[in-house]
């Protein structure tokens, strides 16, 4: 990452894990939804766009939760770089970046 994403995770960090997951979680339900009934809808033999979305509600309850985890997944690959970044700066140890995360064994 470079100094620009540092500060932008930084700012993110403050505002702590749960905003942050539920905000892109909403995000990307919506999203999903809403090109998953643009796309979808014309080719399916439902009558109506209310009788598609009800066929498939249980694929739509089942999105938040799923998103919820894979969002949880990127927070922690975020924390796992900025943390190995954290430890190359404190060290200003040229062969911490050569060798990836052997470092974070300890530190996570």
């Amino acid at each position: 990452m470079n100094d620009q994403n540092f500060e932008y995770w930084r700012k993110t960090r403050k505002q702590g894990f749960l905003y942050w997951a539920f905000k892109n979680t909403a995000l990307m339900v919506v999203a999903s939804i809403v090109f998953n009934i643009l796309i979808n809808y014309p080719s399916s033999e439902a009558k109506s766009v209310s009788n598609y979305v009800q066929a498939n509600l249980v694929e739509y309850a089942i999105l938040p939760c799923v998103m919820f985890f894979v969002n949880w997944g990127f927070w922690l690959y975020i924390e796992r770089v900025n943390l190995r970044q954290n430890y190359c700066e404190e060290m200003s140890n040229n062969r911490c970046l050569r060798r990836g995360y052997q470092y974070l064994v300890f530190l996570v």
